[in-house]
């Protein structure tokens, strides 16, 4: 055998150290902006994203072939790594276990909507300002988060049997379902 050529058997356990590693390093980060989520929030409310649907291939068939397959397949890597579902689930328990709640609101329109006068404006992903006819002038990301914290205030009230007035109430995504504790299986991103 050659000299500094490894048996793939060491090369494969190295391997599986270091991907665990890795693994354990996320959940540690998760664990930790979880708890510190519920420990500073009573209730937390997040989007409802479908991760399972948003990491689907982008390689298409052999008639119609897809688009952009690399670039498909890096961000699919990227979106699985941050651990999206695994957050949701943390949350989740640390939440019940804190007595606090969480909810998880659908996920459509809220950067396209506009926190203040809820109108709704079409706008391309590059255009990083939301700047409404109403008069309000800040970063998408932060309207966005203003629209699920407002959808997520009005299922809360909407549960409680009070209906804020002109608010709309959105459906209650998997995250907190009446009567179960935890969402149907593979709901929350795994890989």
């Amino acid at each position: 055998m050659p000299q500094g050529l490894e048996p793939a058997a060491q090369v494969k356990a190295r391997l599986a150290r270091q991907l665990r590693a890795v693994a354990n390093t996320r959940d540690q980060h998760l664990h930790r902006a979880s708890a510190r989520l519920v420990r500073e929030h009573p209730l937390v409310v997040l989007e409802d994203l479908r991760i399972r649907n948003m990491t689907r291939s982008a390689a298409g068939t052999a008639e119609e072939p897809g688009t952009n397959v690399a670039q498909k397949r890096g961000l699919n890597r990227s979106i699985l790594d941050a651990g999206w579902g695994k957050l949701v689930q943390f949350v989740r328990y640390k939440a019940e276990r804190a007595g606090g709640g969480l909810i998880c609101v659908d996920s459509r329109g809220t950067s396209q909507e506009c926190r203040r006068c809820k109108a709704v404006a079409a706008k391309p992903l590059s255009l990083r300002r939301h700047v409404c006819p109403c008069g309000l002038d800040e970063h998408r990301d932060v309207n966005s988060a203003g629209v699920i914290r407002d959808r997520g205030l009005a299922v809360k009230a909407a549960s409680e049997g009070v209906s804020p007035s002109g608010t709309p109430t959105w459906a209650v995504g998997p995250c907190v379902v009446p009567g179960r504790s935890s969402p149907p299986e593979g709901s929350a991103g795994e890989r």
